[in-house]
């Protein structure tokens, strides 16, 4: 619930957002980008389908913006730890569920 979450937001935002930064990529690009990577890549460990995609598309697209708001007004630490912990409630909630 903690580990994940903190090495995801470190690749599927923080790199992504920083490369789309270095490409002069505007915020919806940064967004897609991320979700679309970050969807397959959740297909290794969570399941298969179409049903998984979609669910952790949308879930990338939340996290993303997140970063995305929130590095535009604080700074990148606080980005990380803010889409992170967002993340991680996520997860929870899931298991939960």
């Amino acid at each position: 619930l903690l580990m994940a979450p903190l090495l995801e937001t470190l690749v599927f935002c923080v790199i992504i957002w920083r490369l789309c930064q270095k490409f002069r990529c505007n915020g919806f690009v940064f967004i897609m980008i991320s979700a679309s990577l970050f969807s397959p890549y959740h297909l290794f460990g969570d399941g298969k389908g179409i049903y998984t995609l979609v669910y952790t598309f949308v879930g990338g697209c939340i996290f993303a913006y997140v970063y995305q708001q929130k590095i535009q007004k604080y700074k990148e630490d606080t980005a990380f730890i803010c889409t992170a912990l967002v993340h991680s409630l996520s997860n929870f909630l899931s298991v939960m569920a």
